[in-house]
């Protein structure tokens, strides 16, 4: 595409300055100071685990809290299948929650009718995932308060949220154990990872265990359990390393794409989603909502090399959990039905988004 969602360019010299740092050292130094960056880039007491992606991130974290085959986990309807198919992975059964309209979070509200149903069927989760949509903060006091009441430990799914705050604390943050997601796509990349943030070392230190093929440290192949290749590769790590430090200046290019496409196209009548107090949006990708259904065909704006995607469809209409629990309130399906996500990425000229912004108004007429 001439202008793709969500891209970032590679840097070669920043990468090679990286890995210029331990050429004569021990690779994994290299993963071992992306952890640390990341740790100190978010300022607070946690321990950084890096995985080859924020899917596998979720899995582990899953794992490190215990859940097994058979086990019930909440998660959100709205959001991308890596968010829940770990569920599946372990074998445990996902329960859906549909999203509020402010945030498109999971909402509070739903979550307390689920767990008080499962309370009295005697039935907990093991674990509910929560997701900050396109890298807006959920409404985490309300969700962690209705978690603690029930003794049921929380995951941040905040893949595309680094740089977003809630109330002044960092997304990743935000309950127990938080997941990124460093994909080509998102605004700071490894081309390839994730990492989870526990502020519990032993949480972390299990998750770590298991994404080195649960290998026991003896001098010799030793294995009690079957664990995962899911640690971070050292070249990875090292373009992590690099972008780390830019993570500010590039999330507040993406928050200022926002705004122009939001001075541009809100007089059309066309809602963005806003920040409440306390709130604040790494804003991933720009995302737009309209009075009633599209026809995402008009948007395909191919003749012009724009890439444009409807919002998520939610997981309780995916053939793949097809009978699965789900508490909804049809915000996630309208949101699917009526929104879109516009270009967003650190490659972006002014011109190209105010390109967009126009091609978007053309079409609405």
């Amino acid at each position: 595409m001439k202008i793709p969602l969500s891209y970032t360019p590679i840097d070669p010299k920043a990468l090679e300055r990286a890995v210029a740092c331990v050429a004569d050292t021990d690779h994994l130094m290299l993963v071992q100071s992306f952890e640390s960056q990341l740790a100190k880039t978010l300022n607070r007491p946690v321990h950084v685990v890096s995985t080859n992606s924020g899917t596998s991130a979720i899995h582990l974290a899953l794992l490190a809290l215990g859940v097994g085959p058979g086990d019930m986990v909440i998660a959100p309807t709205f959001t991308y299948i890596g968010s829940v198919a770990p569920i599946q992975y372990i074998g445990a059964k996902p329960v859906f929650i549909d999203c509020e309209p402010d945030t498109w979070g999971m909402d509070p509200e739903l979550l307390r009718q689920c767990l008080a149903e499962m309370a009295d069927q005697r039935r907990l989760p093991k674990a509910v995932i929560a997701v900050d949509c396109y890298g807006m903060p959920a409404k985490w006091n309300e969700i962690n308060d209705v978690c603690r009441h029930y003794g049921v430990p929380t995951i941040e799914d905040a893949a595309a949220a680094l740089g977003g705050s809630y109330h002044g604390e960092p997304c990743g943050t935000l309950s127990g154990v938080g997941v990124f997601s460093f994909n080509s796509n998102k605004t700071v990349t490894t081309f390839g990872g994730g990492a989870i943030v526990a502020r519990s070392a032993a949480i972390a230190e299990r998750a770590r265990f298991l994404a080195a093929f649960a290998r026991h440290a003896k001098p010799y192949y030793h294995y009690s359990e079957v664990g995962f290749n899911y640690r971070m590769g050292p070249l990875n790590a090292a373009y992590g390393i690099s972008q780390l430090p830019l993570a500010a200046q590039k999330i507040a290019a993406r928050r200022q794409q926002f705004e122009v496409y939001r001075s541009a196209l809100s007089p059309l009548g066309i809602r963005f989603l806003t920040e409440q107090k306390g709130f604040l949006a790494s804003r991933w990708v720009s995302t737009i909502t309209f009075e009633k259904k599209i026809n995402i065909i008009d948007f395909q704006l191919l003749e012009n090399e724009i890439e444009m995607r409807p919002l998520w469809k939610p997981m309780h209409l995916q053939p793949v959990f097809k009978g699965a629990p789900a508490f909804v309130n049809g915000v996630s399906e309208r949101l699917f039905n009526a929104g879109l996500c516009l270009p967003s990425g650190t490659a972006m000229t002014d011109a190209e988004v105010h390109l967009v912004a126009t091609k978007v108004a053309q079409v609405v007429g």
